[in-house]
């Protein structure tokens, strides 16, 4: 019995490890490739910057508390702050992936992985825009959006490129949200 045991465990550790790589987003992919070869991907030449679930509680707790309805966000107003804070309370986690210097070599990893989770990043289909430099790929989990990834990336802006992750359970709601922050 306890072989049986054992290899039934011994099956299954494949299958386990591969859903738990599943569940990191797409930086973490990223940033345990960059990891495992430091001198190609020199930390000078990237920021990672990772909020977390205490911050974004932080973030809603200021914006209930802010008299001056418009003032946390830039240009913002009432109805955008209201929309702003709805679809914070749907995030999990952020991260902000910024590469400043060797860009071309971040889109190469970014296309590497992309391609090699082609099962589980799809892209968002969005009406393509003269100089949109914004693409933005999904990863669902029982037809819900479990994580967003949206990079930007302008070569001819001088800015760097920009990956923005963002993890939660993103229903119709959380788009419809999306779409009225004018």
């Amino acid at each position: 019995m306890k072989h049986i045991i054992t290899i039934l465990l011994l099956a299954l550790l494949p299958s386990l490890h591969a859903m738990a790589t599943k569940e990191q987003d797409f930086v973490a992919l990223m940033m345990e490739r960059i990891s495992s070869k430091p001198a190609a991907y020199p930390s000078s030449d990237y920021e990672n910057i990772t909020v977390s679930p205490t911050m974004i509680n932080c973030m809603l707790d200021m914006m209930d508390s802010d008299t001056d309805a418009g003032s946390l966000l830039p240009g913002g107003n009432a109805q955008n702050q209201e929309l702003f804070r709805q679809l914070l309370k749907d995030v999990k986690s952020l991260r902000i992936f910024t590469a400043s210097k060797n860009t071309a070599r971040y889109k190469a990893l970014i296309r590497h992985l992309l391609g090699k989770h082609k099962h589980t990043y799809k892209e968002f289909a969005a009406k393509e825009q003269l100089g949109n430099n914004k693409h933005i790929w999904t990863r669902q989990s029982n037809n819900s959006v479990v994580e967003i990834i949206m990079i930007d990336d302008n070569p001819d802006s001088g800015k760097p490129m920009q990956i923005l992750n963002i993890t939660g359970d993103f229903g119709d709601k959380f788009f419809e949200t999306l779409m009225q922050i004018r």
